[in-house]
């Protein structure tokens, strides 16, 4: 489904997260507010959503001293090691995917970030798999992310003990 939408008084985020169209072996992300060039860029609709998504996700619960009710404990228990069976992985994603869906329907009804569109709107976010690199205390998950304008993608957010 195409949608157009109008970015009149829209507000923008700059982009966190490196898009990788074929990413190849493995790699590191950061966060950076420019690339490799030094250029920032924008993010809108669904990748603005993925971004806000994996932020909560991956910020340890009380660490925002702005918002110590944001994020979630899913990297807190990664890296201190509460994990160690592949059911607790399933566990501790349910409870901060809960959380992070959560803080995200509150910020969609929030006005103080302006107008979301139905394209950067949370609808559902489903663990599809995992997997657990030992040899670099990784746990990958990979992600479904639905918005209400009906679009999904898949994306992998790995969170290293290290």
């Amino acid at each position: 489904m195409n949608v157009s939408y109008d970015y009149t008084d829209r507000l923008v985020d700059l982009e966190l997260l490196p898009h990788v169209s074929y990413p190849q072996g493995v790699m590191n992300v950061g966060l950076s507010l420019t690339d490799t060039d030094g250029v920032s860029r924008f993010t809108t609709g669904l990748e603005k959503l993925i971004q806000r998504y994996a932020v909560l996700f991956l910020t340890a619960l009380g660490s925002n001293a702005a918002d110590i009710n944001s994020g979630s404990e899913f990297a807190t228990a990664v890296i201190k090691q509460q994990m160690v069976t592949r059911g607790q992985i399933v566990h501790f994603f349910a409870l901060a995917n809960t959380r992070v869906l959560q803080q995200l329907s509150a910020e969609n009804a929030s006005i103080t970030l302006g107008i979301i569109t139905p394209d950067e709107q949370i609808a559902d976010a489903e663990l599809l798999g995992y997997e657990i690199q030992t040899n670099s205390a990784t746990v990958r998950l990979r992600i479904k992310l639905t918005n209400q304008a009906g679009d999904a993608t898949t994306f992998v957010v790995p969170v290293s003990r290290l």
